[in-house]
């Protein structure tokens, strides 16, 4: 029965990017950038929830949220600086 949610949630997704029509998928006929990003958000999120599993039993999820939020806070900001720094 997961299986086949995952399956039907993937498919509501892709419906939603196609706007309807999943031949355009196919063809390379795809929405804006957003649409792209919401596609590749759903397995995203689905690798954080398998990942973060094991901590989940052993922190509160508020602390993993603060430890995960806090991870990419630092990875981005020390991606900007290297990016900006002396450009």
């Amino acid at each position: 029965m997961q299986v086949a949610g995952i399956a039907l949630s993937a498919l509501g997704v892709l419906l939603v990017v196609s706007k309807g029509s999943l031949s355009g998928l196919t063809t390379g006929k795809f929405g804006s950038i957003g649409d792209f990003l919401i596609l590749l958000s759903a397995p995203n999120w689905a690798v954080f929830t398998i990942l973060s599993r094991r901590g989940l039993q052993q922190h509160p999820a508020t602390w993993m949220m603060f430890y995960a939020m806090g991870l990419r806070l630092a990875f981005f900001n020390g991606a900007a600086l290297y990016w900006t720094w002396d450009r």
